[in-house]
């Protein structure tokens, strides 16, 4: 049932959105402020149920119908008091070009990188910057955004880890230079009928119902440059709504070092200096074929479910039209002929549900990095290589206003392995592999930023009113408990000793203060994080006393802090 309430809550939303859906009719991956402002408005019942928020980025002008006449309706938004000049649109609507948000971020590290989920971005100790813009035109069916972006990062020297995981290409620190970086963005070139779109992009990708992490596709690494077949818009049947996306594209190496080669030969192992080879980007590069499905049935609104596919090889393996299209062939490894080729998938299941009357959410998903040999492995086994992640999410209206709402959630991923990786894959971790450097793209994880290994809990309790949001969140992140368990059999002590503790987990506590809000043209979010850091490297205190039990580790407190901010024209 319509509601007046409903009706000034939905008008609300629609004016303080409406700059951003006429100049940018996708909701890029990592949007500040506005990503999440989109995904509340389906728990309040604002936007439509059959839209997954599972397959992003999201196209706002077809999945929620919203035009750019819309942006005229700025005018009538007290909080706006700038007359918006950067959209044009003529010929019947058919044909409309506009200037994109400009998008600015900084951040800073004080003691070691610690972040994930920011796109271009790279673990940086020191001063991050980030910067992107661009244009966006549409001509017909055809729509054309140019939106490059750059970053600078101090990339102070930090101590390095006394080991690193072998087999994947994902350096803890890119090189020992200032960091500069110029990409294509979030910029594409498709052509849409109706409900499907195709072309040729560069955008990142979120494939997944989490929040603060994706298991199969993030926006943790830069975007890479993939055609792209997808819905736009939930496409309706008999039995419910369809939606999927298939992509084909190119991922590079980091060029910092060979990533079999985490170790030098001496004993105990220690690890091998950063080696800058700048012919492996041309030279090392890997083909991706990934596939999503999401399906919410008929008979019960809200409900997602979906699943993730994703296939990797190497650049001399795609010998036919197949190894293009692998994401659709057999999952098992005596059909597929995956084992002993440069071949690599990844595979996840998930659900979101969406609870609109209750103004909540809960969703979950479940992934395997290596396919079962066949059907009997499967079944006796199936925890191995598997990794998880579950969260829920709910807005409690406070009464005093209709838009005020207090949002609670909390949010658990687990990549580390189960017993399985000391029985059958020893020195592998999840998004790792030996013949085609794991799954990365320019050294940054594809999937959930904590990395191969990595566990994470975050919960979380903000304040609401429109764009305006006050939060508090709390986190635990365990630092790759796969290497503690299976690479780590000394760890340092100083010097040439070594000695081994089973208790020196590398952990990071942390607490977390969020502000976001709108100021006429400007969307802007800021965060301070304080960060209590136990085992730092998987270290001891050089200086420590070794008392009865143990050492005591290398522990320390640093804060981290970022501002991310919109310009809208």
């Amino acid at each position: 049932m319509i509601t007046l309430r409903r009706l000034k809550d939905c008008l609300i939303l629609c004016l303080a959105i409406a700059p951003l859906t006429a100049m940018a009719q996708n909701a890029w991956v990592g949007m500040p402020v506005m990503e999440n402002a989109i995904r509340n408005s389906q728990l309040l019942g604002l936007t439509p149920e059959n839209v997954s928020h599972c397959i992003r980025p999201i196209h706002l002008n077809h999945a929620f119908e919203w035009e750019a006449g819309l942006y005229e309706m700025t005018y009538a938004l007290p909080e706006s008091e700038y007359e918006p000049m950067g959209y044009a649109e003529w010929v019947d609507g058919r044909v409309a070009i506009a200037l994109l948000p400009g998008h600015l971020t900084a951040q800073y590290n004080q003691h070691h990188p610690y972040g994930w989920s920011d796109g271009p971005m790279v673990p940086n100790k020191g001063v991050q910057l980030f910067g992107s813009g661009g244009l966006y035109a549409r001509v017909g069916p055809l729509e054309i955004q140019l939106m490059p972006e750059y970053v600078y990062g101090s990339n102070d020297s930090f101590e390095p880890p006394p080991a690193r995981a072998s087999n994947i290409d994902n350096p803890e620190r890119m090189g020992t230079l200032p960091f500069n970086y110029l990409g294509k963005g979030q910029s594409y070139a498709k052509l849409n009928f109706k409900q499907v779109g195709i072309g040729i992009s560069n955008e990142n990708l979120w494939w997944g119902p989490g929040q603060k992490s994706a298991i199969l596709m993030s926006n943790n690494a830069p975007g890479f440059t993939h055609g792209t077949l997808h819905t736009t818009k939930p496409l309706e049947t008999k039995v419910g709504s369809f939606e999927m996306q298939m992509v084909g594209g190119m991922l590079q190496s980091s060029g910092l070092y060979p990533y079999p080669t985490a170790y030098d030969d001496s004993w105990p192992p220690r690890l091998a200096p950063i080696k800058v080879d700048t012919s492996w980007v041309e030279t090392e590069w890997k083909y991706l074929n990934g596939l999503v499905v999401n399906y919410q049935p008929k008979w019960l609104p809200g409900l997602h479910v979906g699943f993730v596919r994703s296939v990797m090889y190497g650049s001399d393996d795609l010998d036919s039209w197949k190894d293009y299209v692998q994401a659709f062939l057999p999952v098992l490894k005596v059909a597929s002929g995956e084992d002993g080729a440069a071949k690599n998938q990844l595979m996840s299941g998930y659900f979101r549900y969406v609870l609109p009357e209750s103004h909540a959410e809960i969703y979950a998903e479940y992934a395997r990095e290596d396919a079962a040999w066949d059907l009997e492995d499967l079944l006796t086994e199936p925890e191995h290589t598997r990794a998880y992640m579950m969260g829920f999410r709910k807005l409690q209206p406070l009464g005093k206003e209709d838009h005020e709402y207090l949002e609670v959630m909390a949010e658990f991923t687990q990549i580390q392995q189960g017993f399985s990786l000391i029985s059958r894959a020893k020195d592998y971790s999840f998004y790792t592999h030996s013949l085609i450097g794991g799954y990365t793209h320019q050294g940054q994880v594809l999937g959930a930023g904590i990395g191969p290994g990595g566990n994470l809990q975050t919960a979380g309790l903000t304040y609401r009113n429109q764009l305006q949001a006050l939060g508090f969140h709390l986190e635990r992140y365990v630092h790759n408990n796969d290497l503690f368990y299976t690479g780590l059999p000394y760890l340092w002590l100083g010097g040439d000793q070594y000695h081994l503790d089973a208790t020196k987990h590398w952990v990071d506590v942390s607490g977390t203060i969020s502000y976001s809000d709108s100021y006429g043209p400007w969307l802007f979010e800021a965060k301070l994080q304080g960060v209590q850091t136990y085992n730092f490297n998987w270290r001891y205190a050089t200086d420590g006393d070794p008392g009865v039990f143990r050492y005591p580790g290398m522990n320390m407190f640093h804060f981290n802090a970022s501002v991310r901010s919109l310009y809208r024209f």
